[in-house]
């Protein structure tokens, strides 16, 4: 094998294992908003605090592995922002015990359709690098 196949075969693992990080980190995202809504109590807190600790470990792996090969490209760093803020919003309503989810509705909303975006540009990195 040559220089160049090995490194595009490296650059296809990462991209790879980017969209299953991206999968773990969305899956989390909205179990941590979900368990405001499925329990009562403050029970609740914790549990979406749970989950949002497990997103946010993802989260910063895929930062890793995004940054270290060079896939941090203006089509995927808009997710770190996302991410960020709801984070923010999710900490505020948990917090404040905020019944008032208006905000964190947003965010999720904006995460999604970023993680979206995200994923459909790494598996059209996936499908050019197999043509």
């Amino acid at each position: 094998m040559t220089k160049s196949t090995d490194r595009l075969e490296e650059m296809y693992t990462n991209v790879t294992y980017l969209r299953e990080l991206l999968s773990s980190i969305s899956s989390d995202v909205r179990h941590s908003y979900d368990a405001l809504d499925e329990h009562k109590g403050d029970i609740r807190y914790s549990l979406s605090l749970t989950y949002l600790s497990m997103s946010h470990q993802t989260f910063l792996e895929f930062k890793r592995v995004a940054y270290e090969n060079g896939l941090a490209s203006l089509e995927v760093t808009p997710l770190f922002e996302k991410y960020e803020h709801y984070k923010y919003q999710l900490k505020e309503v948990i917090t404040d015990r905020d019944t008032n989810t208006s905000w964190l509705d947003s965010s999720l909303s904006s995460f999604t359709e970023t993680k979206t975006s995200v994923d459909e540009f790494l598996g059209n990195w996936l499908k050019n690098v197999v043509k």
